[in-house]
């Protein structure tokens, strides 16, 4: 089975979901049909017993047990460097991420109309696109491009 489909077919739906008027549609409807008071179940009660799992977790978390005794400070120096160096590398890493993160949002959300219903029409024929003819396929032509392109740079013919 062929994942990449679906999740271009998951996303398009979600785009087209977030749009202002679909979504306050499905809500309205979402709270009338399975929200209500009368939905819920009347005999559920919260648990009072504490299962050993329970227990267990508790134990887990007792962050007391976590401390130790600094016994070089020299040690705690460098760690502290290797530390910093990490945290500069991480902050990198998480504001590239959180920017391709919030471009995803703002297509999602239709913060932007015309790139939105780009983005779904690119997205729709893409899963129609890798239905039929399937990932591999894909690969597999565009690396044979890409490979006589390179081949055609070092010559005068166009391949593809």
């Amino acid at each position: 089975m062929d994942i990449v489909p679906n999740f271009i077919l998951l996303l398009v739906l979600t785009c087209i979901y977030h749009h202002p008027k679909v979504h306050s549609f499905i809500t309205r409807h979402m709270i009338t049909f399975f929200f209500q008071e009368k939905h819920l179940n009347p005999h559920y009660i919260f648990p009072r017993v504490k299962t050993y799992r329970d227990l267990e977790i508790k134990k887990l978390m007792n962050t007391e047990r976590w401390k130790y005794k600094l016994v070089d400070p020299e040690s705690l120096v460098s760690l502290f460097k290797k530390f910093k160096h990490f945290l500069v590398e991480m902050t990198s890493f998480l504001t590239k991420t959180t920017g391709f993160l919030e471009k995803i949002k703002n297509i999602v959300t239709w913060q932007d109309p015309t790139r939105t219903l780009m983005f779904i029409l690119i997205g729709t024929i893409g899963y129609c696109v890798l239905s039929v003819v399937g990932l591999r396929v894909l690969i597999l032509l565009g690396s044979k491009c890409y490979f006589f392109n390179i081949i055609s740079m070092f010559s005068l013919v166009k391949v593809c």
